[in-house]
């Protein structure tokens, strides 16, 4: 399975699109792409492994605030039957043993990317392959992270500290 962080709202329907229409705020922000790729992190099907997806970017470089996130999850199969092309790199996390968990869509164009929006629209329309994460989830995500010493707080961002210092680092029990 491969997961990536979603703005949900963004895949709602408009009354102006057509059912199966994507809004063209999918693209410019929730598939915001970089150099032509386009980021995941490898997991299993169990809401256990997405989470350790929601770990990797929360500990993440742009990652700036505990705040309610969305993770879609689907087979990478599925981006290569479609003829994506994938490459595995190192993914930008604090967390040293997810990094080899991620994976880029590369060489993608305007078709290709509307390809994996027009793949993605009905399974997050359908809410069967989203996870959701509460910051509350998220935070005990991370803490309990940096108590198993899988991630060093000081290697999350600074507004992350401030917000784990300012509600207490243990995970609760």
């Amino acid at each position: 399975m491969l997961a990536r962080k979603i703005s949900r709202a963004k895949w709602e329907p408009k009354e102006y699109l057509a059912a199966d229409e994507i809004r063209a705020d999918v693209i410019s922000g929730c598939l915001r792409t970089t150099g032509d790729t386009l980021s995941w992190w490898r997991c299993t099907d169990d809401e256990e492994d997405v989470a350790e997806v929601a770990l990797a970017l929360a500990a993440g470089p742009k990652f700036e605030r505990f705040d309610t996130i969305y993770v879609v999850r689907l087979p990478e199969a599925v981006f290569a039957n479609a003829g994506l092309a994938s490459e595995s790199t190192d993914g930008e996390t604090a967390v040293k043993d997810l990094r080899p968990r991620h994976m880029d869509l590369v060489s993608l164009d305007v078709e290709r990317l509307a390809m994996v929006a027009r793949i993605l629209g009905p399974l997050i329309r359908s809410g069967d392959k989203v996870v959701r994460f509460t910051k509350a989830q998220l935070m005990t995500i991370v803490t309990t992270a940096i108590h198993e010493e899988r991630l060093d707080e000081n290697d999350l961002t600074q507004e992350l500290q401030e917000k784990l210092a300012w509600h207490g680092d243990a995970p609760p029990s």
